[in-house]
């Protein structure tokens, strides 16, 4: 076997090799240099996958059974900004902002699971690079490269990081501490990005695939427990439902914006229904799930992964989230902040 993948590693070595030296010859028939392009990168693109299925598939089996199990990570701001959407004044149907992205979720199970699979990339800029070949296809693999992982990371990280930072003061993790200089806001979240430094950088995919799949497993076994305690202080599901229509909150019970007394405008809904799953920059999967379809054994887990996660993102985490939020409109009913009512939840019944 390892002769074999020797073999194979030199076959792919000679092929990039003939791609580089063709690349810098520029043949006079233009029909000849792409069919010589494409010829060099089919047999390069042939050897890898060979040496993968030869030397790669232990890696891919050691990662499946977690991705199957819990595909991706469950990020603690989508919680507080579910909650959150409950108490601005839109009430359940407000949801509908991230519950549209199921569309674009059950394309990727159905159709683009096995194609990301199929196409053997660690990454989704990366086929842009295999696409159109050249240096101005890497040129456009590194610039897109960059958007994604320094403005709009910037921008998704800082999310996390405002959740989790309500989430420590609420606990009252800094109260019994000398006061510290600086902000207190950034020593809340200063350990907690020391940690996820230091073992995503230590374990690589497999090991984040890991933690994504025990914290899954401890969220919602605390948001399950929140909200059978919420339930239970306001006299369950009926008593919920009386309470919010008694103080004249009843219109954020419905599930769709209709009527006269929607809370979400129409216009508003057909947008997230119609336009923003197809139009959002990661409708094709994007980074994040590409890294995981692709670290699955084989096109068939790839699209098993993505259904599982459709069952648990869509309709096993949602609901917890939905009626704390709505019983923290009886039991908070003056609270200022919205983004504070889950963490003040947990701390009151965790």
């Amino acid at each position: 076997v390892d002769a074999a993948c020797r073999e194979l590693i030199e076959q792919h070595r000679h092929a990039r090799e003939q791609t580089r030296l063709a690349r810098q010859v520029r043949p006079v028939n233009r029909n000849e240099a792409l069919a010589q392009r494409d010829e060099t990168w089919c047999i390069a693109r042939n050897a890898k996958t060979q040496l993968d299925e030869s030397s790669g598939s232990v890696r891919s089996n050691r990662a499946n059974g977690l991705v199957r199990q819990r595909c991706f990570a469950l990020f603690l701001q989508q919680g507080v900004e579910c909650v959150s959407q409950v108490g601005r004044g839109v009430g359940v149907a407000g949801n509908w902002e991230w519950w549209s992205f199921a569309l674009m979720h059950v394309l990727v199970a159905v159709v683009l699971a096995k194609l990301w699979r199929r196409a053997r990339v660690l990454t989704d800029v990366e086929l842009t690079e295999i696409r159109y070949g050249g240096r101005p296809a890497a040129g456009l693999r590194a610039f897109r490269a960059f958007l994604i992982a320094v403005p709009f990371n910037c921008l998704s990280i800082g999310y996390g990081m405002l959740a989790m930072r309500k989430v420590v003061v609420a606990l009252g993790v800094f109260d019994s501490l000398p006061t510290l200089p600086g902000d207190e806001r950034l020593w809340a979240i200063l350990p907690i990005l020391v940690i996820v430094v230091i073992y995503t950088a230590a374990s690589g995919l497999w090991g984040v695939v890991a933690t994504d799949f025990l914290q899954y497993i401890l969220a919602m076994a605390g948001a399950f427990t929140v909200m059978f305690y919420a339930l239970a202080e306001v006299g369950g599901l009926s008593g919920l439902t009386a309470a919010l229509r008694e103080s004249g909150q009843g219109d954020k019970l419905n599930l769709l914006p209709t009527g006269p007394d929607a809370t979400l405008p129409l216009s508003t809904f057909l947008g997230y229904l119609f336009v923003q799953w197809w139009a959002f920059r990661n409708s094709d999967g994007g980074g994040m799930f590409v890294q995981r379809l692709s670290s699955t054994a084989d096109e068939k887990e790839a699209a098993k992964a993505a259904h599982l996660f459709n069952i648990l993102n869509y309709v096993v985490r949602t609901w917890p989230w939905v009626l704390v939020g709505l019983a923290a409109l009886v039991v908070l009913p003056q609270l200022a902040d919205p983004e504070l009512a889950y963490p003040i939840m947990m701390v009151r019944y965790l």
